[in-house]
């Protein structure tokens, strides 16, 4: 459920099924500074605090500060007292005119000059809580206009500040940042060629004959290829799956115009079969599930027919006009799909680090698996409550799904809370081999309690498995909780849909089965 409080009325967020909690209009500092409310005595997977930016400017610039840091000053209490807690606070967006005219623009003492000032007060909190996320209600003024999004009429009333556009955009933006915080976005985007990285049909009009240049429509495909390179560039897997000729397609990479290279896709499927069957294949050769799949292309026939195929691949629609592409890309797919919150050196290397995985594959072909692993010379690091490793042991949490004895999911602000105990140990390994360094590819928590401990979670990255990376973990997780005098480890496998990979490890590394799921081994 999530609570929305705000210094409007807000009662439109109201649903018949109680999945949204509103505040009584007017009670929103109350809700926050009063332990006996309802924010504080019910488990909300976030709170919502909306602010209108006009309700400010009715002060002097001093006391318009002052003003936030009292409210900032009770979200603090808030999340201090709710430790737990996922906040999202909206930035603030000013009216775009005052009768100041010009002097807006002009003066250090102006309404725009006053909007960046509180929206330096509210970011200030990124840094001091992990969960406290800003929903950028900037971005969403300067997406659909100020007017489109806020309603005098609805104000005078019944102090209701936006629109139905406005109430549904912040509904969206909120859920999307969210999915973003807890690590949902996807992994993969699978492009087709024609009419989507270029105009035309490179089949018939040849390398010379596509769209693609600096000016005109062309200059929109390119963008839209440049793109995509940035999206590279923050761990987003480029694949693509295209009903073509190859040589067609080499010669239209050969293009001057082209900001992508073959290079920049970790996987290809260039051929005459169905777009599923190969989107389906490519899924199978880079060991992620479907869920983490977007497909873009321009026609609708192949859209509808991975629809229906394979359902839990993302198909967003196409635009029909080049022209669209950007603005579509970055809200309807980039948004929607592959939103984030942190940005992990994982993230940052994940394509390459695909690429160096398909050539780990192609030596395992030629040995068998003894010598494969010594051929790999892998060599492993391990951390111990590292704070600096909150973010990604989050992050396998929430999309590790096969090597994961338990499956619990933790945000960042957890781990860090984790890493913060006494009676709990957050082990890490980092990954390096000849072909490459991987980074921190595998996670525990352990709960300890006098002489026992308990495996709260035990996952390993999919690129790693078959590799005994699991036994390293837990060889290093048995050495830390001996210094902690502690005797006894108890585990339990939680199976799943995807991750019968493990079921079988803990016997493997020693556990007996003890009553129900327990299974428990002595550290000697």
């Amino acid at each position: 459920m999530i609570g929305w409080i705000g210094n409007t009325n807000l009662d439109p967020f109201k649903t018949a099924d109680g999945t949204r909690y509103v505040a009584p209009f007017g009670q929103y500092m109350n809700e926050l500074l009063d332990e006996r409310s309802k924010l504080y005595a019910e488990s909300f997977d976030a709170v919502v605090l909306v602010l209108d930016g006009e309700e400010f400017l009715e002060r002097f610039r001093s006391e318009a500060v002052e003003e936030l840091r009292h409210v900032l000053s009770a979200v603090r209490q808030f999340l201090c007292a709710k430790p737990g807690s996922v906040f999202i606070m909206s930035n603030i967006a000013l009216p775009p005119g005052s009768v100041l005219t010009y002097l807006d623009a002009n003066s250090a003492s102006g309404a725009s000059n006053l909007e960046d000032l509180l929206n330096r007060e509210i970011k200030r909190l990124c840094a001091e809580y992990p969960n406290f996320l800003v929903l950028d209600w900037k971005r969403l003024v300067r997406l659909h206009g100020y007017y489109a999004l806020v309603s005098d009429k609805f104000s005078y009333l019944g102090r209701i500040r936006w629109t139905q556009e406005g109430f549904s955009a912040l509904s969206k933006e909120s859920e999307r940042l969210l999915n973003a915080y807890r690590g949902k976005s996807r992994k993969v985007l699978a492009v087709d060629l024609d009419n989507v990285l270029w105009g035309g049909v490179v089949g018939e009009a040849g390398r010379e004959g596509i769209l693609l240049s600096e000016e005109d429509l062309g200059r929109a495909y390119r963008d839209f290829q440049k793109h995509l390179k940035a999206l590279k560039r923050t761990g987003v897997l480029l694949v693509i799956v295209s009903r073509n000729n190859e040589a067609d397609v080499e010669e239209a990479f050969g293009h001057p115009m082209m900001a992508l290279a073959p290079g920049d896709f970790v996987s290809r499927r260039i051929n005459w079969k169905d777009k599923a069957e190969n989107l389906a294949d490519i899924a199978r050769e880079l060991g992620l599930g479907l869920d983490a799949f977007v497909f873009l292309d321009d026609s609708p026939v192949e859209r509808q027919r991975m629809r229906e195929t394979l359902p839990q691949v993302a198909v967003p629609e196409f635009p029909s006009d080049a022209a669209e592409l950007k603005r579509w890309f970055l809200e309807d797919v980039v948004y929607a799909h592959f939103a984030r919150t942190s940005l992990t050196s994982e993230d940052i290397q994940r394509s390459g680090s695909y690429v160096r995985e398909a050539g780990r594959k192609q030596a395992a072909g030629k040995l068998d698996a003894a010598s494969f692993l010594e051929m790999l010379r892998i060599r492993l690091t391990p951390h111990v409550n590292d704070a600096e490793q909150s973010a990604r042991v989050a992050q396998l949490t929430q999309r590790t799904n096969q090597f994961n004895l338990t499956t619990r999911r933790y945000d960042e602000h957890a781990v860090g809370g984790l890493m913060r105990s006494k009676d709990t140990v957050v082990l890490t390994l980092d990954y390096e081999d000849k072909f490459g360094k991987e980074g921190t590819v595998a996670a525990a928590i352990v709960k300890v309690s006098g002489a026992e401990a308990a495996l709260d979670v035990f996952l390993l990255s999919c690129r790693v498995i078959g590799r005994r990376v699991e036994h390293a973990l837990l060889t290093e997780i048995e050495g830390a909780l001996r210094g902690h005098g502690v005797r006894t480890l108890k585990a339990e496998f939680i199976p799943t849909a995807k991750n019968a990979v493990c079921a079988g490890f803990l016997e493997e590394a020693g556990f007996s089965r003890g009553p129900g799921k327990d299974h428990e081994k002595k550290i000697s």
